[in-house]
């Protein structure tokens, strides 16, 4: 069973917060970043180490894959799940560790083509649906933001602790709204007579 809790004094890159470390109570190895696209950090959380040699499990990475410091990084080549090992070495005796990591995929998010609309209206923007969060660019963490105004807006979306963003460009642009209207070929008839009426709709309504 994993837990997240701090690890002290140790030396992470700039970029992991100790925070959010995973530590493998039974192997007591600790890694950080998994999402696809960042590189996941290991640490052997353990006293009295000399060093350590790791096999982050993917192949793909060729040399990449072995690694033989204590506290390294690693690109994994796909989302997917990877058995990491390594070997430890104290003073009168080694042993080896295994880890399960799951590197999750970005999520995918598509607001659509740039586009106009009509002055006067607005235009829903629809980030979708199967996210743990969203965040507009002014603060909103619906799936649908209402735009009234020319722009560029923005979401980014959250699944399994991963984050993508995009955007979308609008504009506005003067429309003739229809109007729907008609005439008669008279304004009076008497019973049994037929009149005529004519369709004098503008901007093309259709219904």
């Amino acid at each position: 069973q994993k837990t997240a809790y701090e690890i002290p004094k140790r030396d992470w890159s700039s970029d992991v917060c100790s925070s959010d470390l995973l530590v493998d109570s039974i192997s007591s190895l600790a890694f950080a970043n998994t999402c696809f696209g960042d590189s996941t950090a290991f640490s052997v959380y353990s006293s009295n180490l000399l060093g350590a040699q790791w096999n982050f499990g993917d192949t793909a990475s060729g040399p990449n894959n072995v690694s033989y410091i204590n506290d390294p990084m690693h690109l994994y080549s796909q989302p997917g799940t990877y058995s990491v090992e390594v070997i430890r070495y104290y003073t009168t005796y080694t042993d080896t560790a295994t880890l399960s990591v799951t590197i999750n995929p970005l999520p995918y998010i598509n607001l659509g083509s740039d586009t106009s609309f009509c002055n006067g209206s607005s235009y829903s923007i629809n980030a979708g649906a199967g996210f743990d969060s969203y965040l507009w660019q002014d603060g909103s963490a619906d799936s649908l933001f209402s735009a009234l105004t020319a722009g560029t807006y923005y979401v980014t979306v959250g699944l399994d602790g991963c984050y993508s963003t995009d955007s979308i460009d609008l504009s506005q642009i003067p429309c003739a709204f229809p109007l729907a209207n008609f005439a008669s070929s008279d304004t009076s008839f008497c019973e049994k007579q037929c009149i005529d009426f004519f369709d004098v709709s503008t901007n093309n309504p259709v219904s």
